[in-house]
């Protein structure tokens, strides 16, 4: 447990650095660095109901990250790729990618085709999450909309 909650906060520091990269500034800091940890903390918390399905961790954290991106957008007033980018800063699978060169370089073909699609599998995974959480979001405004316009059939 103190190792998840360590990785939560080195993943808020990262995506603070990034944040700070990427030009981020005032109160909006502050947020980044808190979707790094919101995204990483779900990914642990994820790992630890299903810990033989890592694409499934990683499609869950990047849905509640891609929802606090969306609601901080809204409440902050900026794009929510801001949000989205710096928190996904942690989730990005380096490691996953890392053992697939390495494979190649080792020449290992079989274990460079099964690594490398593992990566590609978790990158869909987190790609579905965004996809689904930006659906789930536009949907409800679209029905807000609707229902201040008192549009009726």
């Amino acid at each position: 447990m103190l190792e998840s909650i360590l990785q939560t906060l080195m993943g808020a520091i990262g995506s603070l650095g990034f944040a700070i990269v990427f030009n981020v500034r005032g109160q909006r800091l502050f947020f980044a660095f808190l979707g790094g940890g919101i995204g990483w903390g779900v990914c642990c918390l994820a790992g630890i109901c299903w810990p033989n399905n890592e694409a499934l961790c990683y499609f869950i954290a990047t849905t509640a990250l891609a929802l606090y991106s969306e609601c901080m957008a809204r409440i902050l007033r900026c794009p929510s790729t801001v949000m989205l980018v710096t928190g996904w800063i942690p989730l990005i699978p380096g490691g996953a990618l890392y053992n697939s060169i390495a494979a190649l370089v080792a020449k290992q073909m079989d274990e460079f085709v099964h690594r490398t699609l593992h990566t590609i599998f978790l990158m869909v995974a987190m790609s579905a999450g965004i996809l689904l959480a930006m659906t789930i979001v536009h949907i409800l405004s679209f029905c807000r909309k609707k229902n201040r316009s008192g549009y009726k059939k």
